[in-house]
């Protein structure tokens, strides 16, 4: 089973959001490359940002870093749709007799991560408000 899955794996071929063809194997390599450098750099970014509040630094500073840490989740965000394409064109188009299927579980998936959203956000409203309450709360105590 690991020996077709290799094979298959050094014959495949994807095409990048930039137009370009890369052997699969290889892409899958760069991919984890790049985001345990993701990983890395914005693990710095907030360690540098963290150091420069304990320092009473220059805050113009931080937010510049804060911009890097920005700029880093946006390029993260662009490897997350290209890694999506890239699932697609490993999977395939569906055949006819699949088609439906395949719609039905994209439907699925697309319903669930609405649903997952739209909970969080009303968690992280809930939160707020309670955060709010305790502040309220501890300016009247004071």
């Amino acid at each position: 089973m690991t020996d077709s899955l290799c094979s298959t794996m050094s014959e495949m071929s994807v095409m990048l959001a930039d137009g370009s063809e890369q052997d699969l194997e290889k892409y899958i390599v760069e991919v984890f490359l790049q985001l345990q450098g993701f990983h890395n750099g914005l693990e710095r970014h907030l360690r540098d940002i963290a150091s420069n509040v304990e320092q009473d630094d220059d805050v113009v500073y931080r937010w510049e870093q804060i911009i890097e840490v920005f700029q880093s989740i946006d390029d993260l965000q662009g490897l997350f749709t290209e890694l999506r394409d890239i699932c697609k064109q490993i999977a395939g188009k569906p055949d006819k007799e699949d088609k439906e299927e395949v719609k039905a579980l994209l439907d699925k998936y697309r319903a669930d991560a609405k649903e997952k959203k739209a909970r969080e956000r009303e968690e992280k409203k809930a939160q707020k408000a309670a955060a709010k309450a305790e502040r309220d709360a501890a300016k009247a105590a004071a």
